[in-house]
């Protein structure tokens, strides 16, 4: 019993000292959070109450989690009168404007903005969504901003560096993937970095993020040409790093050969079915590939694309368009989660990095990783001591 006590501290001490934070890659270190004197605030977080309170308080507690010491006005929290609102946006560096619907329509949140580009404060927009959000954005701007700077300035100040898709609401890896675009575009405007910016160019690490993945045994991704675009997210797999032996190879050459499944296979055998606006809408090839493949036993890996100008659109759409035969059993070809893809490099990476561990990946064992399992036995430890 002694013993167990005795590795229950140790284990307990290595997990509140390996707490994840943001860090540079280029010197594995936290980021510097020097404020000029000036500034009582690192972030001021506008956003609309009645539609992007609890994302936006979500943003805060990511960002005050990952970056311990970062100082970040939020008014549900520091107001104390209405009347102060433009003094406190004088007080913050950076101004981060969190989008959700009506955002503009609001008069203390134009106010807010109207004295960021009065300060010629940085502004770092944040959305939801994909560009029919930003196309969005862009008109209530012009429907509701009449006063003040104007929408043609508002616009050029909101979108100087860059918006930032938040996918807060999607699995871990993207969420941490969120927190460090949106750091990195805070950091780049912070005066020690604006001075040493080089430090930024190898981009920020933190410890919880999906590492590198090692294919354990050789795999052979089987893709259909009546489903555009599949190909092409095969081959970005293929030439992952550390994804060890992978074969990409068209159905459609084995469907010629025979009507049986591929013989003399050693591999791992999954089919990649690419999902946007187009998928289903050519004829029945893609049916009959499917219900061939359904036939055989070999897993399915979804993919679903996000860029709607690659074609991304609503699920609904997409089962629209899909035969109900393949909906309905046997096939059920939706049973899987599909996993978004993206063309932000950042999220694309994570997208691929999801579908290769779907397929039979594993996350190489890295510092982190070992911490996050003895985070773990600990938690287990306790509950079994209590």
């Amino acid at each position: 019993m002694l013993g167990v006590i005795v590795i229950l501290l140790v284990l307990q001490t290595i997990t509140v000292s390996s707490v994840p934070t943001i860090e540079l890659s280029s010197t594995k270190s936290r980021p510097n959070l020097e404020l000029p004197v000036e500034y009582h605030y690192h972030l001021f977080l506008s956003h609309i109450w009645s539609s992007g309170q609890d994302k936006a308080h979500k943003i805060v507690r990511m960002l005050q989690l990952l970056v311990p010491g970062i100082k970040i006005w939020v008014d549900v929290d520091e107001l104390k009168d209405m009347k102060e609102l433009e003094q406190a946006v004088t007080k913050c560096a950076i101004f981060v404007l969190f989008y959700s619907e009506g955002y503009f329509g609001s008069k203390n949140c134009r106010r807010e903005l109207y004295e960021a580009i009065e300060e010629d404060k940085t502004i770092i927009l944040v959305y939801e969504g994909d560009d029919r959000v930003l196309k969005k954005i862009k008109n209530e701007c012009f429907l509701h901003c009449t006063e003040g700077p104007g929408p043609s300035k508002i616009l050029d100040a909101i979108f100087s560096t860059g918006p930032v898709l938040w996918l807060g609401g999607s699995m871990q890896a993207f969420l941490m993937e969120s927190v460090k675009l949106l750091c990195l575009k805070i950091f780049c405007h912070m005066p020690y970095y604006k001075k040493s910016s080089n430090l930024l160019d190898a981009g920020l690490r933190v410890g919880t993020e999906l590492g590198a993945l090692s294919n354990t045994s050789p795999l052979r991704i089987l893709y259909s040409n009546a489903n555009s675009g599949a190909h092409s997210i095969a081959a970005e797999i293929k030439e992952m790093p550390n994804k060890g032996h992978i074969f990409v190879e068209e159905v459609e050459s084995i469907l010629v050969q025979s009507d049986c499944a591929p013989e003399g296979y050693t591999e791992k055998v999954i089919f990649l079915l690419y999902l946007n606006d187009e998928t289903f809408c050519d004829g029945e090839d893609l049916q009959e590939v499917m219900k061939f493949v359904l036939k055989q036993n070999i897993s399915i890996a979804l993919v679903y694309e996000q860029d709607i100008s690659k074609g991304g659109c609503p699920f609904s759409s997409i089962l629209e368009h899909t035969p109900k035969e393949l909906l309905d059993p046997p096939y059920m070809i939706y049973k899987s989660i599909a996993v978004p893809i993206y063309s932000i490099p950042e999220y694309r990476r994570v997208s691929l990095n999801t579908l290769l561990y779907d397929m039979g990946g594993r996350q190489l064992l890295t510092l982190s990783s070992f911490k996050s399992t003895i985070r773990s036995i600990a938690m287990y430890l306790k509950e079994v001591m209590e």
